[in-house]
């Protein structure tokens, strides 16, 4: 663990497997079995199955964190800020608008983090957060006839017994009596990871016509849960608790296209945390809710950055640069499959012409090929995915420069042969001197003198 580093952003041309290694990276941070310490080691279908099953079980359980950031991705919804919600009415004048305030998801991953760090013992860890304990919070929070809403109605809470609660809907006269027993359970599922629908619906199925109610007092009992841990993390501000020297659960922020937004706007003042000298030392206060904030040594961040890269101006590579390790991805022939033409060649030559031309950024990755998938696939596959992937890309980097494409695609020619043909034009006045860019077209596909394994070898041959 002392070896990989706290930030670190994978690069490279879209179809170069960084998704993959960001699954792989973020299970080997979070210690999983699965990891082959072989770096070389290719993955089996099985086996991918699995890592990626792995990998969405700690995204439940709150150990990984996956979220993109796009143009308008901001400060409020990374750190913490107010946000306008509207609720819905019958026209404008029946719209209730309020501020709420918004927990980010780095503020909410850092916090989870700093909680497991926390040298809190056991017996009071156990004592807080017991189902008894809080359901004592509950009780002095909503005392007897405190009203809930639920969908489009209401109900009241008439008393507490030894084993239920008891409620009264709106919609009749009759009491309802929710049991302790299904909200411990679904308490106990929920704190071990993110509980899905279905298994609180298991949990419920006993108590059809009240699922409702035990949903809406359920989540009353989550937000006290989260809210205990909180008062925690303030007490180890206060002093109260010391940082753990070891055994540390580790987190996982993985941010896709970290490149797409403002970094110093959606970061703010905690962009200067992030060094790892400063992980688990410097605190701040952060400026909105005044809260006393620290990002811990037990938070991983891994951005990607898919090339060529429009959206990024110099100064956002600055931060980067200086905040992040840089972790390269290149296409892999070794990956490719070979529907019947020896393609893994000939994908090797293309993207070092791709290279000499344009640049390494704009290379062709090896994802959109893959050995494992299309092993048995022929050369019908290959013209599909290459007209899928390939040619859209060249298209979008070339636009109309026949001359770089002919570099790369292989030299125009008349006949079916090629990628690129001259161009078939009607008679033209002896006056009129056609553009030298005008006398090439692309090849059309569908054409019925068009040979796509022809058009290959002659290109890379």
């Amino acid at each position: 663990m002392l070896n990989i580093p706290k930030n670190q952003i994978f690069y490279g041309p879209s179809g170069c497997s960084k998704s993959f290694n960001l699954i792989l990276e973020a299970l080997k941070i979070t210690g999983s079995p699965l990891i082959s310490p072989d770096k070389n080691h290719i993955y089996t279908e099985e086996e991918c199955t699995k890592l990626i099953d792995e990998f969405d079980n700690k995204k439940r359980t709150g150990e990984i964190e996956l979220i993109s950031f796009h143009d308008s991705y901001s400060y409020i919804d990374f750190i913490e800020g107010s946000k306008l919600d509207i609720k819905d009415g019958r026209n404008l004048s029946g719209y209730e608008m309020n501020f709420t305030d918004r927990c980010g998801c780095f503020k909410k991953i850092a916090q989870r983090a700093l909680f497991e760090c926390l040298d809190i013992p056991l017996i009071k860890k156990l004592q807080i957060f017991s189902f008894t304990k809080l359901m004592e919070y509950f009780r002095e929070l909503y005392p007897m006839g405190s009203v809930f809403s639920i969908e489009s109605s209401t109900f009241e809470l008439v008393r507490y017994t030894n084993k239920s609660i008891v409620i009264k809907p709106n919609s009749q006269s009759a009491m309802l009596e929710l049991l302790y027993e299904p909200f411990e359970k679904m308490l106990e599922k929920s704190i071990q990871r993110d509980i899905q629908g279905h298994e609180l619906k298991e949990i419920l199925e006993p108590y059809k016509g009240s699922i409702a109610y035990y949903n809406a007092i359920f989540l009353k009992l989550i937000d006290i849960y989260e809210a205990a841990k909180i008062k925690l993390i303030e007490e180890f501000y206060r002093g109260s608790y010391e940082l753990k020297k070891e055994n540390m659960k580790p987190f996982v922020l993985i941010i896709e296209e970290i490149d797409n937004t403002n970094i110093s706007k959606v970061f703010g003042e905690l962009i200067s945390l992030l060094d790892e000298d400063k992980r688990g030392q410097r605190i701040v206060r952060l400026p909105y809710s005044q809260e006393r904030f620290m990002v811990p040594e037990n938070l991983y961040i891994i951005g990607t950055i898919t090339t060529p890269s429009y959206l990024t101006d110099y100064k956002n590579w600055n931060i980067l640069l200086r905040k992040f390790s840089f972790v390269k991805h290149s296409p892999n022939p070794a990956m490719v499959a070979d529907f019947g033409c020896n393609f893994s060649e000939k994908f090797k030559i293309l993207n070092e012409r791709i290279s000499l031309v344009l640049g390494e950024e704009y290379q062709i990755g090896h994802g959109f090929f893959l050995k494992t998938k299309y092993e048995n696939a022929d050369i019908n596959k290959l013209k599909e995915l290459w007209y899928r992937y390939v040619y859209p890309r060249l298209r979008l980097y070339l636009n109309k420069d026949f001359d770089r494409m002919q570099a790369i695609l292989g030299a125009a020619k008349d006949d079916g042969s090629s990628f690129i043909k001259t161009r078939n034009c009607i008679k033209l006045p002896n006056n009129y001197q056609l553009d030298e860019s005008k006398k090439f077209i692309y090849a059309d596909q569908n054409a019925d003198n068009f040979d796509f394994q022809q058009a290959l070898e002659y290109a890379f041959s």
